[in-house]
């Protein structure tokens, strides 16, 4: 009884796997599922993109300096060029310019290229001597939605909700 088990187990797989291999060898890539986009995919775009050069000219840390820091939240996923791919905004911030210990914040756009999240490029949004931040909270509808709240050392001010749209060249204020 246990053999016949065994046996049956046996010809299942091989039935499964010729199934696979039949699939696999008729599937195009256009065909495949690609793999969701979630933080840590983020995450890992981000580690790698920071060491560009390209980067690190952008955000001028070859003069400058300062540390990167990636532990700030949200990080946003959804779709923002209208491709119905789910692509990501990563906030960050550079501390210590000059060796100082001043800071700016910022957003890296990331264009989800099939299945790949491709760098774009940064959006500033404050820092701590700026009158106003942005904090982005969602995206919906191609739109990022936030608010631009009263700068770190200038509490004064209202909140104001913002949306913005994403362009090549870079996000646009759709207010």
């Amino acid at each position: 009884m246990k053999n016949e088990s065994h046996h049956e187990l046996h010809q299942s797989l091989q039935v499964v796997n010729k199934s696979i291999a039949t699939v696999s060898k008729d599937t195009t890539l256009t065909d495949t599922i690609i793999s969701k986009i979630d933080t840590t995919t983020v995450l890992s775009s981000f580690k790698k993109t920071v060491k560009t050069a390209r980067f690190i000219k952008e955000l001028e840390m070859d003069q400058d300096g300062g540390s990167i820091f990636d532990s700030e939240r949200p990080i946003l996923i959804g779709d923002i060029n209208g491709d119905h791919l789910d692509d990501a905004i990563m906030p960050f911030s550079i501390e210590g310019r000059g060796g100082g210990n001043n800071w700016d914040t910022h957003y890296a756009i990331f264009i989800n290229k099939g299945g790949k999240l491709e760098y774009k490029y940064s959006f500033s949004r404050g820092g701590d001597l700026a009158e106003r931040q942005i904090q982005f909270m969602r995206i919906k509808d191609n739109l990022i939605r936030g608010a631009e709240l009263p700068g770190f050392k200038f509490p004064e001010g209202d909140s104001v909700g913002v949306a913005y749209i994403y362009s090549k060249k870079g996000l646009i204020n759709s207010k």
